[in-house]
């Protein structure tokens, strides 16, 4: 005997469900991210460079978080759909760059700062020798508070 199979319309409305709960998730993470402090759009000659280079990835992000909000309102269904996946994607890559840089300052580990992309994180060092254990202890802080596998992240060396 077997076994029933259930009807392909039960299927397609799971799937329109989850996009749904995808889409509202992205819009309460923007929104959220909207009644944030607005970080000023050129940073202050004061900052030093790293807080100047955070803060161009800041003001990056912000612009395509914007520009996919708009593709939100003014797209059409498959569009939003889409934006919403990649608002959804951004954020969680932006939420990963901030738990590292957070940990590994937190743990006076050297950090000038985490880029993710793609399922990919790339750390930025201060140049000099980093010694196994430093490197060890970047890469368990990376693997715990990131869903990159410990292939996907690198250490760079930042150029001064």
């Amino acid at each position: 005997m077997q076994p029933k199979k259930k009807p392909a319309r039960s299927a397609w409305l799971r799937r329109g469900i989850l996009t749904g709960l995808l889409i509202v998730a992205a819009l309460l993470a923007a929104r959220m991210q909207s009644e944030t402090v607005e970080a000023p759009d050129s940073p202050p000659a004061s900052l030093s460079p790293v807080a100047d280079r955070r803060s161009m990835r800041e003001t990056a992000y912000k612009a395509d978080l914007a520009a996919l909000q708009a593709l939100m309102e003014d797209g059409d269904e498959a569009l939003r759909r889409q934006a919403g996946e990649q608002i959804a994607r951004m954020t969680d890559e932006h939420q990963q760059e901030l738990g590292v840089e957070e940990a590994m300052m937190q743990a006076g580990l050297p950090v000038r700062m985490a880029l993710m992309q793609n399922g990919a994180l790339t750390v930025i060092v201060p140049p000099g020798p980093i010694t196994q254990e430093s490197s060890a202890a970047i890469l368990a802080l990376c693997a715990a508070h990131t869903d990159a596998g410990l292939e996907n992240i690198r250490l760079m060396e930042a150029e001064d």
